[in-house]
């Protein structure tokens, strides 16, 4: 009998190894990110601004400019193939673009991306912005106060190379705005935002979250964070985790939030009711233009592609939030759309992290 031939898996492998002299498979198996493992070919750490700096610079200029600066309240990063329906229009970086953003921001509270912009130094220190980052999945997060959670676990667990928190950067921050790190200080200081504020709220603010997130104790917060049940975390009260964060955030002089939510198309997925679509939809305008402290701080910067939009447009629409379609003159100002890489020379530079970092 004729032995087996390799399976195509094994055989790639092995010509890999003994033919270009690589370790493993240095690309991800899909185009898709999945941000927050720890397969860096996977979680789009290896984002290379570079590779589509135009649009980097102009997502910085329309969402991290407006959030701090206009007044913007939702941004719309779109993925556009070509033909006439636009393609799949997944795998063109958008997540990673979402999370390098993120992540930019938060380094020094948007003071490095203000200045590339053209602002001066009086002007990137007057608006001070921080960013937290989440998405909707089918399996944690299919209603907006679960996502709303989720920025929020975001911003008390998960860090860039080892860097300090969100949390805990703010903590430092308002420690040294007021002087001091007493810890029932830096609560009062958070209480009077939440006294200040004379508009709808989701009710009174988490206090153990709030007495955590002053302490000082990152181990303790994260803890507290997630020993949240799933239940919980699902329910229309898990927004208060947000709203309550918001008003530490202002405590400590940062006042504009961006927020980026992914994977809106798992939010429209047709498993997802059309009565749920709608209600949370709906929600969308309550939570980011009505109520207090997230109708003041909050910038929602939503991912799109056209399944998504064909899946949640008309009850975008209906709700009253603002446009999204990404070839209107009138919307130019929170759109950004991703293309294709069609040259050598960027491809070239979108890979060579991979074979350079992983092998």
């Amino acid at each position: 009998m004729t032995p087996a031939s390799p399976s195509p898996t094994k055989a790639g492998v092995v010509w890999m190894k003994t033919k270009w002299d690589l370790k493993k498979n240095p690309f991800p198996s899909s185009g898709i990110a999945r941000l927050g493992g720890t397969d860096d070919r996977e979680n789009g750490l290896l984002f290379q601004p570079g590779v589509q700096r135009e649009k980097v610079n102009e997502s910085v200029e329309k969402f991290v400019l407006g959030a701090a600066y206009s007044g913007l309240k939702f941004g719309y990063l779109w993925s556009l193939g070509t033909g006439l329906s636009g393609g799949d229009a997944r795998g063109y970086g958008k997540s990673s673009l979402l999370q390098y953003l993120v992540e930019e921001v938060n380094r020094d509270f948007g003071r490095s991306l203000l200045l590339d912009a053209g602002l001066d130094d009086e002007d990137a220190d007057e608006n001070p912005i921080c960013a937290v980052l989440a998405s909707f999945d089918m399996a944690n997060a299919r209603s907006l106060a679960a996502v709303f959670f989720e920025a929020t676990r975001y911003a008390c667990r998960f860090s860039a190379l080892d860097q300090p928190t969100l949390a805990s950067r703010l903590r430092e921050r308002l420690v040294r705005n007021l002087g001091t790190e007493v810890e029932t200080e830096l609560v009062e200081a958070v209480y009077a935002v939440n006294d200040a504020i004379r508009g709808r709220t989701l009710g009174p603010p988490i206090d153990e979250f709030i007495r955590l997130l002053c302490s000082g104790e990152p181990v303790k917060l994260g803890r507290f964070i997630e020993d949240v049940k799933a239940g919980a975390r699902a329910r229309v009260g898990a927004a208060n985790y947000l709203a309550t964060f918001l008003l530490f955030a202002k405590a400590a002089g940062v006042e504009h939030v961006l927020m980026g939510c992914d994977q809106l198309e798992d939010f429209a997925a047709t498993s997802t009711t059309k009565q749920r679509r709608t209600l949370e939809t709906e929600r969308f305008r309550d939570y980011v233009l009505e109520l207090q402290p997230m109708a003041d701080m909050l910038c929602v910067l939503v991912t799109l592609h056209p399944r998504a939009e064909q899946a949640i447009g008309d009850m975008w629409r209906l709700a009253d939030l603002p446009s999204f379609t990404h070839d209107r003159v009138e919307n130019a100002s929170h759109v950004v759309v991703l293309h294709e890489i069609t040259t050598p020379e960027r491809a070239r530079e979108l890979l060579q992290p991979y074979l350079v970092g992983l092998c």
